[in-house]
């Protein structure tokens, strides 16, 4: 199983999506008849949907995901006005939340394993599963997301959600470029106290996307350089975000 699990972290590492995919779901196969394994199961098989959701596999990815939404509580809207519906309820819900408060502020917290620590990945995993294909679904999944990020005070989780947060109200251009900046700040500042490479390539992705969105091309390009160097010499399983950032 050990080998199992090198290769397909491997295939990730290759940018082989499709196939990581299906060895993570053949992992979680192996751990599902255990009750002390279900939270490793549905680790397995978070990172199985991510993986064939970004390599284009929608048909599987959505079935894989759908199951895994129905064990965690987050329903998966069926329709364009379901999402609608619940991207707004959901939103409005954060908009009222008090101010952040950290109760994991280690870095060491990206590698855990728990139950409400999986339920934030599945939601991360379907949000950029889903960004290229299904704007509205991608950013109710991006909402849940942050909300749940919030409640467990993950540094680590609550930094990435906020960079995801930033990308998408930048899609605003100029007009959504302060709010957007607020964001990113709130994200900086937690990066600076986990001193995470990933996190803070996250934020300078975040930082090129909202400067692309205001036609801000000499920053973007800068932001992007920076983000590059981070990923390809101090990350790993970062296809995503490489590829992401040469588009």
């Amino acid at each position: 199983l050990a080998l199992l699990v090198q290769r397909g972290e491997a295939l990730v590492n290759a940018g082989r999506g499709i196939e990581a995919g299906h060895t993570f779901l053949e992992i979680a196969s192996r751990y599902m008849g255990a009750s002390e394994h279900r939270v490793l199961a549905l680790d397995f098989r978070q990172r199985a949907v991510g993986q064939l959701l970004i390599s284009g596999q929608l048909a599987d990815g959505n079935r894989a995901l759908q199951a895994l939404l129905g064990e965690i509580g987050i329903p998966y809207p069926n329709s364009k006005l379901q999402a609608a519906m619940g991207l707004i309820y959901r939103r409005a819900r954060l908009a009222l939340r008090q101010p952040i408060t950290l109760q994991r502020p280690e870095a060491t917290a990206v590698t855990a394993v728990d139950p409400q620590l999986s339920a934030i990945e599945i939601a991360h995993a379907a949000s950029v599963g889903l960004a290229i294909f299904d704007n509205l679904r991608s950013a109710y999944f991006q909402t849940r997301a942050l909300e749940r990020a919030l409640v467990s005070g993950d540094a680590y989780r609550i930094a990435r959600s906020l960079c995801m947060e930033a990308c998408l109200i930048s899609v605003g251009g100029h007009r959504a470029r302060a709010r957007a900046g607020d964001v990113l700040e709130r994200a900086t500042q937690l990066a600076e106290t986990l001193d995470h490479p990933h996190i803070d390539a996250m934020v300078l992705l975040a930082a090129a996307v909202r400067e692309f969105m205001c036609g801000r091309w000499r920053e973007t390009f800068a932001n992007l350089e920076k983000t590059g160097l981070i990923l390809r010499n101090h990350c790993v399983a970062v296809s995503w975000e490489l590829t992401t950032m040469q588009r």
